[in-house]
């Protein structure tokens, strides 16, 4: 399947996009709204996982993403509290960083399966990353 990652750190954005092609998924990157909308308009993507911080208003790449029925999972460790409401507020999944490799993938396939859980949250992971 096919999955747009979008986050603005390039060193998450390489983690996710390896975690995922691990399991079989082919992934296109975006480190930006403008990359993502781009990209949003040129392909179909079975699931975006998205950063909750973006470079901009990411208003207008939500309703893209809503307006083209692509599932979400919404990933963020800059602002916790945060990230549920926003998740809730939109219908998607969500998942706290630092991820475990093993949540992202179950996560994403429960989007592309059809399945939602907002309700997902992240474990610790031994692995540092930037939090946002």
């Amino acid at each position: 399947m096919k999955i747009l990652v979008i986050d603005d750190a390039a060193t998450v954005r390489a983690e996710l996009v390896a975690t995922l092609r691990q399991i079989g998924h082919t992934c296109d990157e975006a480190a930006d709204v403008d990359a993502a909308l781009f990209a949003l308009a040129s392909n179909t993507y079975a699931a975006a996982v998205l950063d909750l911080v973006l470079d901009r208003d990411p208003g207008p790449l939500h309703a893209a993403l809503a307006l083209r029925g692509v599932p979400v999972l919404l990933v963020s460790g800059a602002e916790p509290t945060r990230l549920p409401a926003v998740a809730r507020e939109r219908g998607w999944s969500y998942l706290a960083k630092p991820w475990e490799p093993d949540a992202l993938v179950a996560a994403v396939q429960r989007l592309i399966e059809g399945g939602r859980s907002s309700d997902v949250t992240g474990q610790q992971s031994a692995i540092r990353r930037d939090p946002d």
